[in-house]
């Protein structure tokens, strides 16, 4: 897995901490976000964020870059790796990943950092559920390096390999379910 730029699709709290935990990292980011002021409030979230992974980290090695795009299509079709960020309604997130698994290449991980519902639900109208997965962070997620991995009824196990790599390689640690349950193990 080759993964530089990784997509957000959602840039509140949760898109945003993802943010600051990967550029600190050195990945690149392109963030996605309807609201065209979404932008700026990121921004002001990952600069609120560097002063704590400083002190916890050091300075980075490399910081990675950052962009943004209100075309949803632009981020899936760039991105290597794509954390779903949305907010917490299951019909906007099942339609979030439709559209996404249109455009983004078939072996790009799909990950919702959803605090609740069934990755099966959230698959169910893509074209390739086997790359959807739960990646449930702990918050805030530039400080706290623990995520919940979770599969739903069609997603390989391959998909589950590759996001534990991914995650480990961001400084996470990975609880790993073999099967999905309602809220997952820490809600």
């Amino acid at each position: 897995m080759n993964i530089k730029t990784v997509g957000i699709a959602g840039t509140g709290l949760i898109g945003a901490g993802w943010a600051a935990r990967l550029l600190f990292r050195g990945y690149n980011v392109i963030a996605f976000d309807v609201s065209e002021t979404a932008e700026a409030k990121l921004k002001a979230q990952i600069k609120t964020a560097w002063p704590s992974l400083v002190a916890l980290l050091g300075k980075p090695i490399k910081k990675g870059k950052l962009s943004f795009t209100t075309n949803l299509a632009e981020m899936a079709a760039k991105a290597d790796f794509i954390h779903e960020c949305a907010p917490e309604r299951e019909d906007l997130k099942i339609r979030l990943f439709r559209d996404i698994d249109a455009v983004a290449r078939p072996d790009v991980i799909i990950a919702s950092s959803s605090s609740g519902f069934l990755p099966t639900n959230l698959q169910s109208q893509c074209k390739h559920p086997e790359r959807v997965i739960i990646g449930h962070p702990f918050n805030p997620v530039y400080l706290l390096p623990l995520v919940e991995t979770v599969p739903g009824e069609k997603t390989s196990a391959e998909a589950m390999d590759q996001a534990g790599v991914y995650f480990e390689a961001i400084g996470m640690q990975v609880l790993r379910l073999k099967k999905e349950i309602m809220g997952y193990v820490c809600d």
